[in-house]
């Protein structure tokens, strides 16, 4: 704890500062800290200094860390050194025996992921994500055996431990759908790893507590349908499960269109998963079938759907993004990285080429979304390289 206050003191903050304000942000992406709770506890740590407090000390760095928006300085990376620091103790801390102290790693670990996620560091988040779910498979281990061994035990952490599985679920999808180089693979690729109902569909009933609890395990389902599709869409695009599976994300970004004002098409964080993991598969397809190749009909019009609804999404984010509150309304790094992913792949594969209007809309939303998450400097990278390759292939005089 005395690292936490150094720091806090450091940074101008204090322990008060950083829960308000990680409550009012991040909170409302990935709901899986009880804040009465952890107000309460933190309380009981300051009062009893022989308490074990190594692990709310590591939450409260990651809670920290969520709440920090990027430097502009271009020599400051979100590789900082309380990232650093952060990092090495959730490695260095050992998993206690007591479940309690190891569910505070296990929400550490998940905040560390969104962390690493939304910064563009998609190795380190896979890794940090792997450790999570390591953990969480540990504390249901342990509520099984205290079940065996005592039938009336009460497992009180249960729903947390449910919303910690969404959370991995969640950050599974994220990590793969907005990695810049599509590099990431998938560790849960199919409910059949998860424990029963652990991401269970939500229905009217359920709807009708309409918190952020429920709306998060809404999305979190989504995410879940949409990852069991990606290695269908990666397929043989001539087989019946590829092409059900292509449906399915067909349907859901039409449903998004249909609802929608007119011609806009707002930014929906599942829409914007669906959109990436389809554009990802038609990216891949055009590149097995290379420049050479006889055109692919079907491939273009799939490119011609994705990429009419992802720039328009852009166009109407470009209208918005300007007017947002850049306090303590700033927005989760999912559905936006998503968006812009496949945005990037179809200026790298569109056949008729992506508008330089596009492009322009598309840099200037990725230079405006790098001052909140980092991973848009690495896809900012990625679109300037494609739009020289493409240049150069369309005027192979000038280069």
């Amino acid at each position: 704890m005395s690292l936490v206050k150094d720091t806090f003191k450091y940074g101008g903050t204090s322990a008060e500062q950083v829960l308000n304000r990680y409550f009012a942000t991040a909170h409302n992406w990935m709901p899986i800290i009880d804040e009465p709770k952890f107000r309460f506890n933190l309380r009981i740590i300051r009062e009893h200094a022989e308490l074990y407090y190594d692990f709310p000390a590591l939450l409260l760095l990651c809670m920290l860390l969520m709440n920090q928006q990027p430097c502009c300085h271009p020599h400051h990376t979100p590789n900082s050194a309380l990232y650093r620091t952060t990092r090495r103790l959730f490695a260095l801390l050992h998993t206690p025996t007591i479940d309690t102290y190891s569910f505070a790693k296990l929400q550490a670990g998940l905040l560390l992921c969104a962390y690493e996620c939304g910064h563009g560091m998609a190795r380190e988040a896979s890794s940090t994500l792997a450790s999570c779910f390591g953990l969480i498979r540990q504390l249901d281990m342990s509520a099984v055996q205290n079940k065996a061994a005592n039938r009336h035990y009460d497992d009180v952490q249960e729903p947390a431990r449910r919303l910690c599985w969404a959370s991995i679920v969640f950050l599974d999808r994220s990590i793969v759908l907005s990695c810049a180089d599509n590099s990431a693979a998938l560790l849960i690729p199919t409910s059949g790893i998860l424990p029963q109902d652990a991401v269970p569909y939500m229905n009217k009933d359920k709807y009708a507590l309409m918190n952020t609890g429920t709306k998060f395990r809404t999305r979190a389902y989504s995410a879940l349908l949409i990852g069991e599709a990606i290695k269908a869409v990666h397929g043989d695009p001539e087989s019946t499960e590829c092409i059900e599976a292509e449906k399915l994300l067909h349907d859901l970004v039409r449903q998004h269109a249909a609802t929608s004002q007119g011609e806009s098409y707002p930014v929906c964080e599942g829409v914007t998963m669906a959109l990436s993991a389809v554009v990802s598969a038609y990216r891949s397809r055009a590149n097995r079938l290379g420049s050479a190749a006889a055109p692919d009909a079907k491939l273009n019009l799939d490119l011609t759907f994705a990429y009419n609804i992802v720039f328009e999404m852009c166009r109407v984010e470009g209208l918005i993004m300007w007017k947002r509150d850049t306090s303590l309304n700033r927005m989760c790094f999912s559905g936006l990285g998503c968006l812009y992913r496949a945005a990037v792949d179809l200026v790298e594969v569109y056949p008729k080429g992506a508008a330089a209007e596009d492009v322009k809309q598309l840099r200037e939303n990725l230079e405006w979304f790098s001052g909140h998450w980092k991973a848009a400097d690495v896809l900012l990278q990625r679109l300037n390289r494609n739009v020289e390759l493409r240049s150069k292939q369309v005027f192979p005089g000038f280069w």
